[in-house]
């Protein structure tokens, strides 16, 4: 199993109005947003990335993010999903993962979620997810192996 942890990219503000140009929705994806993740994309395509599920917070620019992914990798079963949030519990998601045999699923949400599922993930404690930086648009690419994982690839993402 492959786990493709995705941060969205760069929103417009929850309190956003009008802009220079054209009205963007509170939350959505600024046009700088949708070209970081748009390159994320073309980059899992290129990597030649095989996603049979994408899951996404309840938030806009997750939903835009994984979108745009899916779309760029034939992915058709998108879901949304509640506990994504940013300081959701990691539990309820590691428990969903660990039971996951055969699929790639990729995870699109935020900061501090991310970090700490693959902190979690890959040492065994959320406490260090400080250790874990993932920029607007990053993706970590982690494979489960023996009921460990490891890290395949990052792009946007320090892990140290």
């Amino acid at each position: 199993m492959l786990l493709y942890l995705i941060r969205h990219g760069e929103a417009e503000s929850e309190n956003a109005g009008q802009t220079r140009a054209r009205f963007h929705e509170p939350g959505s994806l600024t046009d700088k947003g949708r070209k970081s993740v748009f390159k994320t994309a073309k980059y899992l395509k290129k990597s030649h990335a095989v996603i049979d599920e994408i899951w996404h917070s309840v938030k806009l620019r997750a939903k835009q993010t994984a979108d745009i992914i899916a779309k760029e990798l034939d992915v058709g079963d998108i879901y949304k999903k509640e506990g994504l949030a940013p300081n959701d519990p990691i539990e309820k998601y590691v428990a969903k993962i660990n039971d996951i045999e055969n699929e790639n699923i990729s995870i699109v949400g935020h900061l501090p979620f991310l970090a700490k599922m693959a902190s979690f993930l890959l040492y065994g404690s959320e406490a260090d997810y400080e250790r874990v930086s993932f920029a607007r648009g990053g993706v970590v690419c982690l494979e489960r192996q023996n009921d460990r994982w490891k890290i395949l690839w990052a792009s946007g993402v320090k892990i140290g």
